[in-house]
């Protein structure tokens, strides 16, 4: 178990060190890569109960969260958006495009 804690621990030190830099898939490629750490903590804890040394260094890796998530919220916002602007310009764009088939004829049919 105490390999697991030390993988956690290197990893989420790593996303820290480079938190500003990682792009929303890096980010997300490591999220995922430490949710199966921390199953197998889980599932071997299951099994063993977590000495108090293990419990610290544990804890100490959640304190280590609040940076992580305030980053995912600002790369989630972010992303929202640029969808937002795209959605905008969408509709403003549709707007000037023509919405005839530039071959059709027009019949008055008013005499």
């Amino acid at each position: 178990m105490s390999d697991s804690i030390t993988r956690l621990e290197e990893l989420s030190a790593d996303i820290q060190a480079r938190l500003g830099l990682l792009t929303y898939e890096e980010l997300g490629d490591m999220m995922d890569r430490r949710q199966i750490i921390v199953d197998e903590i889980e599932s071997e804890a299951a099994t063993a109960p977590l000495s108090a040394a293990n419990k610290e260094r544990i804890r100490s890796v959640i304190a280590m969260d609040e940076r992580i998530a305030v980053r995912i919220n600002f790369l989630r916002n972010e992303a929202a958006h640029w969808l937002q602007q795209r959605n905008q310009a969408k509709a403003q764009r549709s707007a000037y495009e023509t919405a005839y088939t530039p071959d059709a004829y027009l019949v008055d049919s008013r005499k």
